[in-house]
């Protein structure tokens, strides 16, 4: 029950800056929504679709991009390569997870399998993590700095998604390792 209080409890800031991020001038035709926030990342862990443990917490030290996609959202689709790319160009400075929300375990790998991810991705088959972590749509990207606290979010399709999350990890990381 304690569990239960306490997701509730982290969640509510996530649902408070979400609402205001996609309230005023955002269009009520759920138009994506990129904000800047400055809150501590809640607790993260799963075992990933290559069989590693994920840990966020310890990545401490990294700069995190959480990626929240299911296989029949087409914006989610669209954007994974250009994310993959970025994870690759960005591999030692930056580390990349995606959070899959597929109802069947068999839908993310039949899209995985016409991909080439260059990163982790969790199959969040009880929706624990979503549920805890809020994602307003798919896609969701949370940006996790290196001290845990979550800087960015960026919600919906956004078209300047890869300029903008490479200009949230040039300012929190610096440019890509040689």
């Amino acid at each position: 029950m304690n569990h239960r209080i306490d997701t509730i409890t982290y969640s509510l800031p996530i649902v408070a800056i979400m609402a205001a991020g996609c309230a005023g001038n955002v269009n009520p035709d759920h138009s994506p929504a990129t904000e800047s926030v400055q809150m501590q990342a809640l607790p993260l862990s799963g075992q990933t679709l290559t069989g590693d443990q994920f840990e966020l917490a310890s990545l401490r030290g990294q700069l995190v991009v959480i990626d929240f996609w299911a296989s029949w959202c087409e914006p989610c689709r669209r954007e994974l390569p250009e994310l993959s790319n970025l994870a690759r160009r960005y591999a030692g400075t930056v580390t990349f997870v995606g959070i899959n929300e597929d109802d069947a375990l068999e839908d993310a790998n039949a899209f995985l399998s016409t991909q080439t991810l260059a990163f982790e991705t969790i199959h969040d088959a009880d929706k624990s993590i979503a549920e805890a972590w809020k994602p307003a749509k798919m896609p969701t990207l949370f940006v996790v700095d290196q001290n845990g606290t979550v800087v960015e979010v960026i919600a919906g399709e956004v078209p300047t998604l890869i300029q903008d999350l490479e200009n949230v990890i040039k300012q929190h990381a610096g440019s890509p390792a040689s």
